[in-house]
């Protein structure tokens, strides 16, 4: 195998890229070089990586390293978000011990991965990353991440009927009220939304997604409306939420969700996530997905489990309960990834500490209304 490593794509490699990843059965939407752009913008370095064997791509990923200074020289690590793709092992096994050689000499820290497979199959997948000298990322031992597929190969009306009679209740509500979902495609819009997400990152204590991400991601995948699409619910003018997914040529995935209570609960507290999710499925189905991957789902979870009231609401549109590969990490540089997990510390703990301290304020806010009103 040729390994090939660039820091640009010319268009004779983007044609042969593209070809590969319409074929590929393993390949996640941000596996397509359009995500690299969204890569640059983060203020990371995307280096596209093609494993060729007789001059055709049998195996490839998109690797965003994040320097630890300007330049190339040291990186802290290089992340292949879902990827890198390829359905045959032996490439697969072939084009990560060249990666791990050629980062090597790159200084980088440490290399992530997360092929999109699927158990049972991925079990052929986890003896080679173990052979290669990875291991998983989190902590958890868990060989595997839960989430669910709805199966979208049915008829609408087949799919409509599956869901939660409380569901079905809830989209004719929302359409009896004239509530309009559409795909977004002028700036006012896509700020709203961008807007409400960051809100709801500080309110977690999550990382923000940057005006620069946002603005690339809409640019290049979610404004062209074709391995993308970003649909916003309205009430007249009045924005309720939004809903941005990803495909590729099998499967669409939620990616963010986003929903703004208070003219939610003007009317009549109506619940916008039905309409939205049923509006991505059918976009989802236009675009001859088979599968909607909620992106992550537990069947049976317990009501202890922090995410519980987010598979609950999953729960609704009738997923299967499935199992994907789960993150995995080589370490390159023992020295420089050390560095990196101290940054990283401290970056997540400010955030968590902010997301503290928007929570007490907004607290405060409400106490002094409150007070005011009462006098």
């Amino acid at each position: 195998m040729k390994l090939h490593l660039c820091y640009e794509l010319d268009q004779a490699q983007k044609d042969q890229w593209e070809q590969f990843w319409y074929k590929c059965r393993h390949a996640h939407p941000r596996q397509h070089f359009l995500f690299g752009q969204v890569e640059r913008a983060k203020g990371r370095i995307p280096v596209y990586a093609m494993g060729e064997i007789n001059g055709s791509i049998v195996c490839l990923g998109i690797f965003s390293i994040k320097p630890l200074l300007s330049g190339k020289k040291l990186s802290l690590e290089a992340i292949c978000l879902r990827g890198p793709s390829f359905d045959d092992i032996t490439y697969g096994r072939e084009f990560l011990l060249q990666i791990i050689s050629r980062f090597k000499t790159l200084c980088v820290g440490s290399i992530r991965i997360s092929p999109y497979w699927i158990f049972p199959e991925a079990d052929k997948v986890l003896p080679v990353l173990a052979e290669l000298g990875f291991s998983f990322y989190s902590s958890n031992s868990s060989a595997h991440d839960s989430t669910g597929l709805v199966d979208l190969q049915r008829s609408n009306d087949d799919i409509f009927s599956s869901l939660s009679k409380s569901t079905r209740r809830e989209i004719r509500r929302a359409e009896r009220q004239n509530i309009t979902v559409r795909p977004t495609n002028n700036s006012s819009e896509t700020e709203i939304f961008f807007q409400r997400l960051n809100q709801m990152n500080r309110e977690r204590g999550i990382i923000p997604v940057s005006h620069n991400e946002f603005k690339a991601t809409f640019q290049y995948i979610l404004g062209k409306q074709q391995l993308g699409v970003l649909l916003n619910s309205f009430a007249g003018q009045t924005f309720l939420g939004g809903l941005w997914i990803i495909r590729s040529v099998l499967t669409a995935h939620t990616a963010r969700y986003v929903v703004a209570p208070n003219p939610l609960k003007e009317l009549s507290n109506l619940s916008i996530g039905p309409l939205l999710w049923w509006s991505g499925i059918k976009w989802a189905k236009e675009k001859g997905c088979l599968w909607l991957n909620v992106e992550g789902y537990a069947d049976n979870a317990d009501p202890s489990d922090t995410k519980y009231f987010v598979y609950k609401f999953k729960k609704k549109f009738k997923p299967q309960p499935v199992y994907i590969l789960k993150q995995h990490i080589h370490i390159c540089q023992p020295f420089v990834y050390s560095m990196y997990k101290g940054r990283n510390f401290l970056s997540r703990g400010w955030y968590a500490i902010t997301g503290l301290l928007y929570k007490i304020k907004k607290k405060t806010s409400i106490r002094k209304l409150l007070r005011k009103s009462a006098r």
